[in-house]
């Protein structure tokens, strides 16, 4: 399996036309469908480049997976793995956001205990930013 969507995001300082300093970061999205079966892969991939944020959907983890399995120890990681609080099924779904330590980030108080949901305030410079990503499962579509 290749993991390789990123883009990278150019944006100036102060937000007006005027201003020629440019910060960039660079950000991987990815649903992969399952991480247990792919973690070495994941691992590798992510660990040759340089993100400035990670976003992943439907992980398919749980407690029995950690963190430093995924993410080397430059990443912070936040997520919420499938609980039977968000759906009947216990596997599936699962959502995370891993940020760069080089930046300052914090969870966000935004969660509704029925969705798989992260949301965080990544800090570029004199940018903050709100980056969320979200799995509503099937069960709850309804």
């Amino acid at each position: 399996m290749k993991f390789n969507k990123f883009s990278t995001i150019k944006h100036r300082k102060d937000n007006s036309v005027n201003d020629t300093s440019i910060v960039t970061s660079t950000w991987f999205y990815q649903n992969v469908r399952g991480l247990k079966t792919k973690l070495k892969d994941f691992f590798m991939s992510v660990s040759s480049g340089v993100y400035s944020v990670i976003i992943i959907t439907e992980t398919w983890l749980d407690d029995d997976i950690n963190d430093n399995e995924l993410f080397s120890n430059q990443y912070i990681v936040y997520r919420k793995d499938r609980s039977l609080n968000t759906s009947e099924k216990k596997w599936g779904g699962g959502v995370l956001i891993a940020v760069n330590k080089s930046l300052k980030s914090k969870i966000l108080p935004i969660s509704d205990p029925s969705i798989e949901e992260v949301w965080i305030s990544v800090q570029f410079e004199d940018l903050q930013v709100c980056v969320g990503t979200v799995y509503i499962p099937p069960s709850k579509l309804t």
